[in-house]
């Protein structure tokens, strides 16, 4: 199996585990969350929800996956799972085709995560997976060869509204 089957097959389950509230019985304790959120990254694929290449049979809605990741890493009180969502969206923002990573409210959902995981003066590795993901947002805008300089600058251009929080952080 490559990666794309494997996250058809596994997604929608640990995106359950992850995220949403069971009809009855007590939420997922926040170890099994925390390793839903990292076998979720490891699904991951180079240009994931790309219209060419692979797995671009595989329906990704960048907008709705991360703002489902968001809000786990906001809602959790436990700092695995909030370290976990921000490592988690940093390998998305990796992977991610450059097309949904551009829209604005990926990119906006993101920096989000992150500023609230700069926020967090208890738990270093929080601050850290926070800061793993304005790494991979800047590696994606500052790769640089002859066929890319249209990417990087669109990629730089989402970046661009976000200048002063990043200043900020």
């Amino acid at each position: 199996f490559a990666r794309p089957q494997i996250f058809t097959f596994l997604s929608s389950d640990l995106l359950r585990i992850a995220v949403d509230k069971p009809e009855y019985g007590d939420p997922a304790p926040p170890v099994a969350v925390a390793g839903s959120l990292d076998c979720l990254a490891a699904c991951f694929w180079e240009g994931m929800g790309s219209e060419s290449g692979l797995g671009s049979d595989i329906p990704i809605h960048g907008i709705d996956l991360v703002d489902r990741l968001l809000s786990c890493g906001i809602k959790q009180p436990a700092w695995t799972v909030r370290e976990a969502s921000s490592l988690c969206l940093a390998e998305l923002a990796t992977k991610l085709s450059s097309a949904n990573l551009r829209h604005h409210r990926v990119v906006s959902d993101m920096m989000t995560c992150a500023t609230n995981a700069q926020k967090d003066r208890k738990f270093w590795r929080v601050r850290l997976a926070g800061l793993k993901i304005l790494e991979s947002l800047a590696e994606r805008a500052g790769k640089s060869t002859e066929k890319s300089d249209k990417e990087r600058q669109l990629m730089l251009e989402s970046i661009l509204p976000f200048k002063e929080e990043l200043i900020g952080i």
